[in-house]
């Protein structure tokens, strides 16, 4: 990768470098050395000043991406012809036939890129390649083309003020995803159970929640999933990049059209930035998902400091939901993440959604307690219908994405370093996995130190076991009958599972051992 870098960036390194000098020479006779160097070094941080200027404000807001390049390959063009004319004035240039084909080169050039741009495909420019390019097995260019572009349906594409954003359709299974430079944020298939979860579990905690404030609107699918708790009275959203908000609407069919709601407030504004000036004690409910933590501008939305500006903004029965991811970062950089949170939050739940992908934190200044009630009061009405889409039929099977609370997680994580606005560590470490698969050992750390919700009553353990056993998770279906054996030896029906369970997992480990 260095070498690849060296190869691609020495020649204009070099050219770039040499053009001061080369400057210098060309006027030097006729104004003296010193004066030449300080006019043009003069002219150069004028320049670099103008043209940052023109570039952040002028030309990539209106003219994007490619029409920003053409002008800079013209005025650079341009440039080089005044400097060319200059020195052949003053007796120091290069000979007028290389002059005059440097002309001639730079007007067609010029022309090129003014009357006839390269093609721009905003499906090959917002591929992701820097992150996906682990996945392909045909890194050619025409598997390259397969993957990024061939099976896709353009939705939308706008290259705004922070970040790419594109939505597309596939034409095979029609997911539609969202990315942000190139990095799926949301989807309409597996994405969806952590777009609504990260939403919803926190209602197990806060039942009476009225204001709630989501920090990223992305899909808007979280954001329609609050809209579906009744109890809420204020939903406020901050979303930072402005092109997100039509983006969203590529799927008003899947997240109920959450910014038509009249709870709704939407905030264009820096995550961090909006919640610093919010009052104290604001808020019954703070919901954050961000883009992963690896992220530079991301990063610092999963900082210590960052969670204790948090808790100061949550009432003090309020509630903490942070999205988490399990891939691109090594059990180090887990363990990090989630010391951090608990230094913050005293309190702390930790669930699974998608068991090899994600996970979401709840963190809160008040014990975080919860039974078969509370999941079933969540399943209730609009709630449970979206949850029940997405295979979550009832509260038993809610309960399985419990893994851990505060004492696990103390456990896990034991002396783990922090990830604070100093070191900002995980931005600087999780990178070097992002070409790893470390979702499925992430998860096994988790496994090891995870707890198995307690229930009261023999037939509600007996339907969490049953839930378990629909999971094909016939491990700790058989923990929660050995509850049961435990309680009541006798039982015929949790004796007659604990046997099944107990084949099945067996007959699952007879292909690996062999």
């Amino acid at each position: 990768q260095v070498w690849l870098a060296v190869l691609v960036m020495t020649g204009p390194a070099l050219l770039m470098g040499a053009s001061f000098p080369l400057l210098v020479r060309a006027v030097a006779s006729r104004d003296g050395l010193g004066r030449a160097v300080g006019r043009i070094y003069g002219a150069n941080t004028l320049g670099s000043l103008g043209g940052a200027v023109l570039a952040g404000f002028v030309f990539l807001p209106r003219l994007h991406v490619l029409g920003a390049v053409g002008v800079g390959v013209v005025v650079n063009l341009v440039a080089a012809l005044v400097a060319g004319v200059e020195s052949q004035r003053v007796g120091r240039g290069v000979r007028p036939l290389f002059l005059a084909g440097g002309v001639v080169a730079a007007l067609v050039a010029g022309g090129l890129v003014v009357y006839h741009p390269p093609k721009w495909d905003p499906l090959w420019m917002s591929a992701g390649t820097y992150k996906y390019v682990s996945d392909l097995s045909d890194r050619s260019r025409a598997g390259v083309e397969s993957f990024a572009v061939e099976d896709y349906e353009l939705l939308y594409y706008d290259e705004g003020f922070s970040t790419v954003v594109t939505v597309a359709r596939s034409l095979e299974t029609g997911n539609i995803w969202l990315a942000n430079n190139g990095k799926v944020e949301a989807s309409t298939t597996v994405d969806m159970l952590t777009q609504v979860l990260v939403s919803h579990l926190p209602f197990l905690f806060a039942p009476e929640a009225q204001n709630v404030s989501l920090i990223g609107l992305a899909s808007g699918i979280t954001a329609g999933a609050l809209t579906l708790h009744p109890a809420v009275k204020e939903i406020e959203i901050v979303e930072l990049e402005p092109s997100i908000i039509e983006a969203s609407h590529a799927f008003d069919e899947m997240n109920h059209r959450p910014l038509e709601d009249a709870r709704v407030d939407l905030v264009i504004a820096d995550g961090r930035n909006h919640l610093l000036f919010t009052p104290p004690e604001t808020w019954d409910v703070i919901i954050s998902q961000p883009s992963n933590p690896w992220l530079s501008g991301v990063s610092n939305l999963f900082t210590r400091e960052f969670f204790e500006m948090g808790r100061d903004r949550l009432t003090e029965d309020g509630v903490w939901s942070q999205w988490v991811q399990l891939y691109g970062m090594g059990q180090d950089d887990l363990r990090s993440l989630l010391a951090t949170f608990r230094s913050v939050f005293p309190h702390v739940a930790l669930f699974s959604t998608i068991e090899d992908a994600d996970i979401v934190l709840i963190g809160s200044k008040k014990p975080l307690e919860f039974g078969i009630e509370d999941a079933r009061r969540i399943l209730e009405g609009p709630v449970g219908e979206q949850l029940v889409d997405l295979g979550v039929e009832g509260p038993y099977d809610l309960l399985l994405h419990y893994l851990m609370d505060e004492a696990a997680v103390d456990v896990l994580v034991g002396e783990e370093g922090l990830n604070t606005d100093d070191n900002m560590r995980i931005e600087f470490s999780a990178p070097h996995y992002l070409h790893t698969s470390t979702a499925s050992e992430n998860l096994l750390l988790l496994l090891r130190e995870s707890v198995i919700h307690e229930l009261d009553t023999i037939p509600d353990n007996l339907a969490l076991a049953q839930a378990y056993g629909r999971r094909k998770d016939w491990t700790r279906g058989m923990v929660v009958l050995k509850r049961v054996l435990d309680a009541e030896p006798g039982h015929a029906e949790a004796a007659g599972l604990f046997r099944e369970y107990r084949a099945l997992f067996q007959a699952a480990q007879a292909p690996a051992e062999d």
